[in-house]
């Protein structure tokens, strides 16, 4: 036998690991979708099936968010002190593993984590509305900028005539006022002349505002029934 037989022999090895655990990791993220799904496609119907106007849609999503959805305020614990988010924040789900360890990855900023934990920061709200919006043929965009200094992502959605303007949803900010005994209406279709007033800055449209990002994993179950 060769010097280099052995070392062949482990790289095989290696790529059926990382194959196996690449197979591993697709079923997971099947189960993860397929929840997804059957936790909105109630909702998708209901909107549907109804003959609401726009701005009644609209509200149905906000609504389903806002009483639905808890802050991860874990999140800030990672915070630098340039007010960025160093160590974002995964949960396992359904305390998913294999022999290579935890494969149910349900990062905080995505779309998953507020219909799935019903946990998330501004950036999975914002996601999570687009897409069921998207999915009631509703027109909105995500936004990034800037709240009170904080990096942060929203909604924004182009009304028609008469107004012929932008309009504003904060999910995130919806949770926060409906936790400090406001009403969550202050963040619903909020005006682009309040935005600076109520501490928003620095924002424009941007539809890819999920990235790659270093996380840090914690165990988690679904915190409650959406």
């Amino acid at each position: 036998m060769s010097s280099n037989e052995p070392k062949k022999a482990m790289k095989i090895i290696s790529e059926k690991k990382n194959f196996k655990a690449e197979i591993e990791l697709r079923k997971d993220q099947e189960i993860i979708d397929n929840d997804y799904n059957e936790k909105i496609s109630k909702l998708v119907r209901f909107i549907n099936e109804n003959n609401f106007s726009r701005i009644e849609k609209l509200r149905i999503i906000y609504e389903y968010l806002v009483n639905n959805c808890e802050i991860e305020w874990d999140y800030i614990k990672y915070m630098d002190s340039d007010n960025k988010n160093t160590g974002h924040i995964a949960y396992n789900y359904k305390g998913l593993k294999n022999s290579y360890g935890i494969t149910g990855i349900v990062h905080v900023g995505s779309k998953y984590a507020p219909i799935l934990i019903g946990k998330g920061v501004c950036t999975g709200f914002s996601v999570a509305f687009k897409d069921i919006a998207d999915k009631v043929n509703l027109k909105v965009d995500t936004v990034t900028g800037r709240h009170f200094g904080f990096g942060h992502t929203w909604i924004a959605v182009y009304m028609p005539e008469p107004e012929n303007a932008y309009k504003f949803i904060d999910v995130y900010q919806g949770i926060a006022d409906k936790g400090n005994g406001l009403s969550s209406d202050l963040a619903f279709l909020m005006r682009e002349s309040d935005l600076s007033k109520k501490g928003y800055s620095e924002y424009n449209n941007d539809l890819n505002v999920l990235k790659a990002r270093s996380f840090k994993i914690i165990d988690s179950t679904p915190s409650k029934k959406i």
